[in-house]
Formats: structure tokens, C-alpha cells, sequence
């Protein structure tokens, strides 16, 4: 799923990567642990080198890993209390079933080569990309007031990472290198129309694109529902537009769709209180997955959409992804609940893998551990955005006590739709649905909604 050239770490990979440790330590003993979380995540996701320490037979450490895995150390070492409080609850069942889906794709008869020990070590990998950051989530971004504060940081964070991004813009993404030692492969692509796809520290320039527009749209609704006046004592309408900016000159359509559809759907519940386009949005991404997997839809209707609205040189990007997911589709449906395990559909270095590219996060699953590793993520990320259209009506979703739910139940729901044509897991999105599983799905958490 990585999009990071083999390389040698360099020197200052290790340091980054190593001393990500006593960093967020820091972020504890400064700031406490609810802070120290929310920082830890954002700013790991931001500026921790895409590398890769591989092992053999144990997980491999890298930047998601580093990123979920450092933060959690630490709230187990300095707040234990708290952490040891921790139960699960039925909404946390997808992403728990998650984590046990590498095992009966390693234990299958025709992969016996894999074994046990194959699905105990990519079930470890899972919990640690996957199921951490959403159980730090649950934790500790379950109150009004660090989801607020998670909000900020995300804005603040996409506000200072803005310079660099439009400096790459202008002089191509060559921060990693020149930062790490290591070019990523997405430079090949990254040329544009105008300029260059900036990533900066992330990993892919498509990432980087939708992160800052996520952040852009954060910034938006902390205008509309006044959640915020200003970061860093510039008024948050400058903000946005900063931001707004930026998103543009990332130069991804998709970014910049993700970014309308997301305004649309919160001005049009919070005005006119249609709560039905977040519905829509929750049911885009099954609906989609099933024709494309159970009826065989070519998408050919999408493709001539793109050409319509964003031009053919979009259009031919998608129809390229389109035709590589049919070629994923046939074969992971050769095992369709256990999927193909580490043998090759999308991680080994076989003819077929050579032969089509894997782009999409739900195939990359579907060919990984079949149904079950792909239904039980797409679970976990839609789960929240559903809780908040079912338990939240639309005239609260600017009130004080909701509004920063509110946005972070539409990334949420974007950002699935955005793993239907990429794969770039994202451990600050899914704290943020742990964070939303709590307040909508648990009694605790209700009962902050209530008094709203």
C-alpha cells in the first residue's frame, strides 16, 4: 500500500523514527494527556519520514506504526488510570474484527506456507495502525471539548505545513529527500498543469491534498458555527481562505470535490436541515463497492462524468485506476471472503502484481483478507458519520456542544470515500471516529448530547 522508493535509511530517518519516543513523551509531560495525544498524532502524521524498518517475521515498523504505537506508550506509562478504565463496547466491534482478519487468510489449506505466526504478526500490524488510534480516540477524544481542541490542531497544524506545501508547488516535492534522503515514487507523477503535486513529509501528494483539505473544510465550519474566531491570532476567515488557497494549488480534484461536497453537506443541514446528503454519503461507498464487486459496473458513467466536469486528462487518470481495479476484482474473487493472505494479489512480487496497479485502499483489503478485512474496515469508518446522522439533528450541528462532531463525522464519511480510489490509511481520522463512537454510541457520551 506504500508509495515509498527502497532505500536505506539515512541518518536523520533514524533519528526522526527513533526519537519519535521521547518527542511525543514530550508532548505528555507538556501538555497532558489528552493534549499529548492530539499532538502526537498530528504532528507524527505530519513530520515522520515514510520509511520502513522491515523484519522478518514480526511487524514492520513504520511511520503509522511509529506514529499510533508512541503516542499509545506513553498514555499507558503516564495515564494508566485512565487507560485501564477502557472497555470495549459493541461499536468498536469492526475495528476488533478487524484486526482478527489476517488469520484465516494466513491458516487456508493452498497458503499453508504462511501459517499462524504470518496472520498473528499482520494482525499486530492492524492493531497497531488501526485499532490503536482508534481506541486512543475512544479514550481521550470523547468529550466536546478535545474533539474542539482535536479540530485546532488540525487546522494549525495544515496552517504551518501551507509555506512548504506552496514551496514545492514551485520547486517540485523535494522536502523528503532533501529532509530524509529518500525520494518517494509519487515524484514521477507529481508534475502538473501548473507546477508541481506538492507532499512535503506525507506520502503521497494525493494525501497531502486531502489532509489540507480536510483541515480547509475544519477551518470553514469553525466560521460558520463561530466555533473559533482566529488561530494563532489570525481571524479564522483568513484561515479558510489560506487554506482554500492551498487546497487548490495542491492541484487534485478530488481534494477539491471532497472539499465542495463536504461544505455543501454541512451548510445544507445546519440551514436548511437536510440531513439526507449525509446519508447519501454514508451509502455512496457500499452501494459503489457492490457494483463494482457483485453486479461487475464497469464505471464507465463515472469516467465520462470526470471528462465532463474536470477535463480528459482526469478523466483518463480514473478510467486507468477503473480498469486496473477490474483486473484486482476478478482475482480477489477467487477467494472472496478469505482473500489471497501475503501471496502476492497486492504485496508480493509476481507477474500478475506487475501487471496491475493497486491504488485503492477496499481492493487493496478485498485481496489482502477478503470480505471480512474489507467490510470490517469500511465498518469502523462509517460507523461514526451514521451514529451522527442518526442521533444528531441537523439544527444542532452548529450549537457549541455538537459543531466540532459534526465536521469530523463528514471527514470521516470523505475520507472513506476517498479509499475507494486510494490507499493511504490515516491514523488522525480514525481517532476521530473513536471519538464520535463514544459520544454517539455509548451512554457516557449520549449523555453529553443531551445536554445540548
Amino acid at each position: 500500500m506504500g508509495h515509498v522508493i527502497e532505500q536505506a535509511p539515512t541518518f536523520m530517518v533514524h533519528i526522526a523514527m527513533l526519537g519519535w519516543f521521547p518527542v511525543s513523551m514530550a508532548f505528555f509531560l507538556l501538555f497532558g494527556p489528552v493534549r499529548g495525544v492530539i499532538l502526537g498524532i498530528t504532528v507524527g502524521l505530519f513530520l515522520l519520514p515514510n520509511a520502513v524498518y522491515e523484519f522478518s517475521g514480526i511487524p514492520d515498523y513504520d511511520k503509522m506504526m511509529a506514529t499510533s504505537m508512541g503516542v499509545a506508550l506513553w498514555a499507558v506509562v503516564f495515564d494508566f488510570k485512565r487507560v485501564s478504565k477502557f472497555r470495549p463496547r459493541w461499536v468498536d466491534l469492526p475495528v476488533f474484527l478487524m484486526c482478527l482478519a489476517p488469520i484465516p487468510s494466513s491458516l487456508r489449506p493452498e497458503l499453508a506456507e504462511l501459517g499462524l505466526w504470518n496472520g498473528l504478526s499482520n494482525s499486530f500490524q492492524v492493531f497497531g495502525t488501526w485499532c490503536v488510534p482508534w481506541m486512543l480516540g475512544r479514550i481521550y477524544i470523547s468529550n466536546v471539548a478535545a474533539q474542539r481542541y482535536f479540530a485546532y490542531v488540525l487546522v494549525a497544524a495544515a496552517l504551518a505545513y501551507a509555506p512548504f506545501l506552496l514551496w514545492e508547488v514551485k520547486m517540485s516535492p523535494q522536502l523528503h529527500e532533501m529532509v530524509y534522503g529518500i525520494k518517494l515514487k509519487s515524484f514521477k507523477h507529481a508534475s502538473r498543469s501548473y507546477g508541481w503535486r506538492p507532499n512535503v513529509f506525507l506520502e503521497h501528494g494525493l494525501m497531502a491534498a486531502l489532509m489540507i483539505s480536510m483541515a480547509t473544510l475544519t477551518a470553514y465550519w469553525m466560521w460558520f458555527s463561530r466555533m473559533r474566531r482566529d488561530i494563532w491570532g489570525i481571524p479564522i476567515g483568513v484561515v479558510f481562505c489560506i487554506l482554500f488557497v492551498t487546497t487548490v494549488a495542491t492541484q487534485s480534484s478530488n481534494a477539491l470535490l471532497m472539499l465542495v461536497v463536504g461544505i455543501a453537506c454541512l451548510t445544507l443541514g445546519a440551514n436548511m436541515g437536510w440531513r439526507a446528503p449525509l446519508l447519501f454519503l454514508v451509502l455512496v461507498t457500499p452501494v459503489y463497492i457492490s457494483l463494482r464487486q457483485v453486479v461487475g459496473w464497469d464505471g464507465g458513467e463515472l469516467v465520462e462524468a470526470a471528462q465532463a466536469v474536470f477535463g480528459e486528462r482526469r478523466a483518463d487518470s480514473l478510467a486507468f485506476r477503473l480498469e486496473n481495479e477490474q483486473l484486482l476484482r476478478d482475482k480477489a474473487a477467487e477467494h472472496t471472503w478469505t482473500g489471497w493472505g501475503d501471496m502476492g494479489l497486492v504485496t508480493g512480487n509476481t507477474e500478475f502484481r506487475k501487471a496491475a496497479v493497486t491504488d485503492s485502499l477496499w481492493l487493496i483489503l478485498m485481496g489482502l483478507w477478503g470480505l471480512w478485512g474489507m467490510g470490517t474496515a469500511f465498518a469502523a469508518l462509517l460507523l461514526p458519520p451514521w451514529l451522527f446522522w442518526k442521533k444528531c439533528p441537523p439544527g444542532l450541528w452548529r450549537h457549541p456542544m455538537v459543531s466540532a462532531t459534526a465536521v469530523f463525522a463528514v471527514v470521516l464519511v470523505l475520507f472513506a470515500l476517498d479509499c475507494l480510489l486510494n490507499a493511504f490509511p490515516n491514523p488522525l481520522f480514525l481517532a476521530a471516529g473513536g471519538g464520535i463512537a463514544h459520544m454517539l454510541g455509548t451512554r457516557e457520551g449520549l449523555s453529553q448530547l443531551a445536554a445540548a
